[in-house]
């Protein structure tokens, strides 16, 4: 039933809209939400801690279509807050973090759907700042411990679009790493304005 409503989500407005699939010199302006899945150390330390480490994201984007098939932009991603406490120590543990930079999108030649709608393919890099905040309370004696930290990372993934006029829809798979550790993969939906 997913798959269905998923695919009628996409497929819907290519029956309707005039459509203008050009991308030089437009604004593309994106707000994604995606379900993300913990990695490499990021994941043990959240397993040591008890705590699920699948969660939700949320982020916006805006870039500018310097050619046909090429889109460097400026985004900001919202990672929610993972929380959970250990059974034995009744320890709290909470992680929250976000990240802010920039990407590089390249799109393969738009396949043709119908006269309303196209599909666009494509790949995404991007390279940013990822802040994280972790709190850890004691179940015993209820202090609180706090520790703040900013690094650079790097994204990768793909995804692909339809296209109908001004507006866009699509589905995103990403790959998020802090310096040379596996943070956080995500898949997502996107849904976007042309101007």
């Amino acid at each position: 039933m997913k798959k269905i409503l998923l695919a009628a989500l996409l497929l819907i407005p290519c029956t309707s809209f005039a459509a203008d699939h050009n991308f030089k010199n437009r604004i593309n302006i994106n707000v994604n939400g995606a379900y993300t899945d913990a990695m490499g150390d990021f994941e043990k330390d959240l397993k040591a801690a008890e705590v699920d480490r699948t969660n939700m994201a949320f982020g916006i984007s805006a870039g500018f279509g310097l050619f046909e098939f090429l889109e460097p932009g400026l985004e900001f991603q919202y990672f929610m807050k993972y929380d959970g406490t250990a059974q034995v120590t009744n320890d709290k543990t909470e992680f929250t973090s976000y990240m802010g930079g920039i990407y590089l999108k390249a799109y393969l030649p738009e396949i043709s759907i119908s006269d309303n709608c196209g599909l666009n393919f494509y790949g995404k890099v991007g390279h940013g700042r990822y802040y994280g905040s972790a709190k850890v309370t004691s179940g015993t004696t209820g202090q609180s411990d706090k520790e703040d930290a900013d690094k650079g990372g790097f994204s990768y993934g793909a995804g692909f679009d339809f296209v109908w006029d001004h507006m866009f829809t699509g589905l995103d798979v990403r790959f998020h790493r802090v310096r040379k550790a596996d943070f956080v993969s995500a898949i997502g939906i996107n849904v976007g304005y042309r101007f």
